[in-house]
């Protein structure tokens, strides 16, 4: 189930912790239970972290393996594909609800984490959604040779089409809901017994169904388990409308799938840094 993670601001106590944005959030060992690796998460700040005093989220992420921390009491959790929000969304409506509990009553707040349903996550995505998309979904910004970003939203629009389509089809169209863009770790969500299904969609104009999978997409992939799929639609052709399907039920099993990771994360610890290297302008 999703989560909250408040972050960048000292609890009433005055206490902090050593979150580094974007690659860990370090937490209370007493909401261990709750933090799972795979599951996707809303970053939060409540009023003591924003100039105004007005809560917000500002970003998603994917939870990654989660460590006890080098400090008593505490735990770490790596996180992945994280996304930063170019508008941060307020906790609550302009009619004075708030999006966690729908109503004008609050929430409780003083959790440094805490689960929210999908639902409440993908409308957290989707009222962002207009500040996100400086980077496509599943775009490598590093990578050489990757299609332009126009190329890419287009691949993406027609692949998820094609899986809308499919899907309708198995389990009828009422019960297949496209998340909104940005959302970590899948692209639909089908509604079912006794689990939702998540889909995440993959789509190439390659004639071998091949596909570039994020840290995140990976680990909510096993975390899901029998109640995920991946469904990439390959050899695709937009102009004759035609193309060809593989899908992957279940977990991302090595003798089903060949994986093979391609880049390292990593933070300098600031006391390895030179001090010529230090000095350099920016």
């Amino acid at each position: 189930m999703p989560l909250v993670f408040v972050s960048e601001a000292p609890t009433a106590s005055g206490l902090t912790y050593d979150d580094v944005l974007g690659l860990q959030y370090e937490f209370p060992v007493r909401y261990r239970g709750l933090v799972e690796c795979g599951e996707p998460f809303v970053y939060y700040k409540g009023s003591r972290g924003v100039d105004d005093g007005r809560p917000v989220y500002f970003g998603v992420g994917v939870v990654g393996d989660v460590r006890p921390s080098r400090r008593d009491g505490k735990s770490v959790a790596d996180v992945a594909d994280v996304e930063f929000f170019e508008h941060p969304v307020p906790a609550r409506h302009s009619d004075g609800k708030y999006i966690e509990t729908g109503s004008t009553k609050r929430t409780n707040w003083q959790n440094g984490v805490r689960r929210i349903s999908d639902q409440i996550l993908a409308n957290i995505v989707e009222l962002a959604s207009a500040g996100v998309p400086t980077k496509t979904k599943g775009e490598s910004t590093g990578r050489k040779g990757f299609a332009s970003a126009e190329h890419a939203s287009l691949l993406e629009r027609y692949s998820v089409a094609v899986a809308m389509n499919l899907l309708a089809d198995e389990f009828g169209s009422e019960a297949v809901t496209e998340m909104p863009p940005g959302n970590p770790g899948y692209d639909i969500m089908v509604a079912r017994s006794p689990g939702d299904l998540h889909v995440e969609v993959k789509g190439t104009v390659l004639q071998d169904p091949v596909f570039h999978l994020s840290e995140g997409q990976r680990l909510h992939a096993e975390a899901r388990g029998e109640d995920f799929r991946l469904i990439v639609v390959y050899n695709v052709d937009r102009v004759t409308r035609t193309h060809l399907v593989a899908t992957l039920l279940g977990p991302l099993d090595p003798s089903k799938v060949d994986l093979k990771p391609e880049a390292w994360a990593g933070r300098v610890q600031p006391a390895r840094v030179s001090a010529d290297t230090a000095s350099q302008p920016g």
